[in-house]
């Protein structure tokens, strides 16, 4: 399922129909075409055929811009280079060997992840040709019009990049602004998470002076500063939770309570994502992810 959200710019709803509103693939399209973070490896040919209706050819010159190499936003580009013989892959130059040799990405994913691994799918090796690093802040030209900014983020992992479409004053998040569903906002901060650096991305990504934010997990939304300020705003409260009850063991069900206690709008995501197990997923590992930052804290004072 897709839906067009601005001239030449469409959403797809990767996931749909078997976990719809998980996953958000956005499609820029000048005389050439900006695909941005394909999903999961297990949902390619939902993408695909989103691409046929939108009438992406198979010999277009695509590109596949990857905010970051977590298999829920990269893993279908494994599948669409074979699909799409034109296209090249775009990702941070940190990020670039584990699109090649990809078994100790998977398997740290799979610690973390558990079974939800299992619902994204392993990704293929990609060939080292068909890959292209990034330059921060260095455009993307898809035609006269139509430029989009490559922007380095790192917080949410160390070679996340967001992108900026000047045209629209569309930022386009990935992971670096959070989950927002239905209105509600939760971190999304798994380990090994920085949470200074993921602050010092947003103020970043504030100097663009964006209109709208489109998030991956899920949609494009106006109001883009206040969406951004807000989630700086519950990352503090979270990192000010957390470390207000560090004294203490710190497990995973402890702190959700306490976040819950402090937090409304993680309190209401959970209520909006109870059946989604990826979404209700990642709210814990967020959680394990500031543990482990507030104990390296901790360790290193």
């Amino acid at each position: 399922m897709f839906r067009k959200i601005r001239e030449e710019i469409y959403e797809i709803d990767v996931g749909y129909p078997e976990l719809s509103n998980t996953f958000a693939s956005y499609v820029v399209i000048g005389d050439n075409v900006l695909i941005i973070d394909p999903g999961p490896t297990n949902f390619h040919e939902n993408l695909v055929r989103a691409l046929d209706d939108i009438g992406v050819s198979r010999n277009s010159l695509v590109y596949i811009a990857l905010t970051h190499v977590h298999p829920d936003h990269y893993g279908a580009a494994s599948k669409l280079v074979k699909i799409y013989p034109n296209s090249i892959i775009l990702a941070h130059p940190r990020g670039t060997k584990h699109l090649v040799n990809v078994d100790y990405l998977w398997e740290s994913a799979r610690k973390v992840l558990g079974e939800i691994a299992g619902i994204f799918g392993k990704p293929d090796p990609i060939p080292e040709e068909k890959i292209s690093k990034l330059r921060d802040n260095n455009a993307i030209e898809l035609s006269e019009e139509i430029n989009v900014v490559p922007i380095f983020t790192p917080g949410h992992a160390t070679h996340h990049v967001s992108y900026f479409l000047e045209r629209d004053r569309i930022m386009f998040l990935g992971d670096s602004g959070g989950l927002f569903v239905e209105g509600f906002l939760a971190p999304t901060t798994p380990f090994p998470f920085n949470y200074d650096k993921a602050m010092r991305s947003i103020i970043r990504m504030l100097s663009f002076d964006p209109k709208y934010v489109a998030y991956t997990h899920f949609g494009l939304h106006d109001n883009a500063t206040k969406n951004l300020l807000e989630y700086m705003g519950q990352l503090y409260l979270w990192f000010s939770t957390v470390s207000a009850i560090s004294n203490n063991a710190l497990d995973p069900d402890t702190v959700l309570r306490e976040i819950i206690k402090s937090d409304p709008e993680t309190r209401e995501f959970m209520e909006k994502v109870r059946e989604n197990p990826v979404l209700s997923g990642a709210v814990m590992h967020s959680i394990h992810g500031f543990i482990k930052y507030i104990e390296y804290i901790k360790q290193n004072q």
